[in-house]
């Protein structure tokens, strides 16, 4: 190669590399915006419905499981107005 040939050949990486610091600056800012979505968007925790079950009615569901083994849950739970999920958790000591 000749000094004019290799001074063509740097005209043309030098636009080639300045073209490739374009993309990348492209390629950067779309990334930092794609980022920003990756982040859970905040929420309001719905208002509780359910009361918390006092102990007497706590110590009330444990009798009657005792008293009764063969007993569903559903229906200690609508002995004492609560959902089967309580009634489970107050007899295995949850809550």
């Amino acid at each position: 190669m000749n000094i004019p040939q290799v001074r063509a050949r740097l005209l043309e990486l030098a636009a080639e590399q300045a073209a490739l610091a374009e993309r990348l600056a492209e390629i950067s800012e779309t990334i930092i915006a794609l980022e920003t979505q990756l982040y859970r968007k905040s929420y309001k925790r719905a208002p509780v419905r359910n009361q918390r079950i006092s102990e007497d009615v706590k110590q009330s569901i444990r009798a009657m499981a005792f008293a009764n083994p063969d007993m569903h849950l559903q229906d200690i739970a609508e002995a004492h107005n609560t959902n089967t999920g309580r009634v489970s958790e107050t007899l295995h000591g949850k809550r």
